[in-house]
């Protein structure tokens, strides 16, 4: 079966998704498990378990269609925008702030393998280095910095319930990148 073109699977993980995030809506403190989220979608573990490993994998799948809608944002018309990227990021924050709390409470706060990682670090050597003349070696400092403190910045901010509205956030990190 050619799933990623099958409208009934894209279908059943949209589903998959929205019951995972609608639990975490409810009750913020409980973890759903796998059962939750089959009682809750009305379908069968072993229709979770053609989707998703695990609850872990299905939290990481939400916040990557996220990150690629941020890289598409960043490069809209072929053209770099950091702040409508941004943007663009902070407001999906805001409005699953729940559900990317219960992710990050789960992830090492050094996250070098991350999906978002790898795509940020090619965004910023493409952006940012190519239109310098600092050498290799000193942009890894660079790119290293830069990731840290964006990481750093967001986690906070979701730990401390959002208190801040994400164009505040918006500032607050245009003004650490010198933006």
């Amino acid at each position: 079966m050619n799933t990623d073109n099958n409208a009934l699977f894209k279908e059943t993980e949209l589903k998959i998704q929205t019951s995972y995030r609608d639990l975490i809506k409810k009750d913020p403190s409980k973890q759903p498990t796998v059962t939750d989220v089959c009682n809750y979608a009305g379908i069968h573990r072993s229709t979770f378990y053609k989707h998703f490993q695990d609850i872990p994998e299905l939290e990481t799948r939400f916040e990557m269609i996220q990150f690629e809608r941020f890289f598409a944002d960043a490069k809209k018309n072929g053209e770099f925008n950091i702040e409508d990227a941004l943007r663009s990021q902070l407001d999906f924050y805001y409005r699953y702030r729940d559900v990317i709390k219960k992710h990050l409470s789960h992830k090492k706060t050094d996250a070098e393998d991350t999906y978002f990682n790898k795509n940020l670090i090619n965004l910023f050597y493409d952006t940012i280095h190519t239109s310098t003349d600092i050498d290799d070696e000193t942009f890894m400092y660079y790119q290293a910095f830069f990731y840290s403190g964006y990481y750093a910045v967001i986690r906070r901010w979701i730990f401390t319930d959002c208190r801040k509205s994400p164009e505040e956030m918006l500032g607050i990190l245009l003004n650490l990148m010198h933006l």
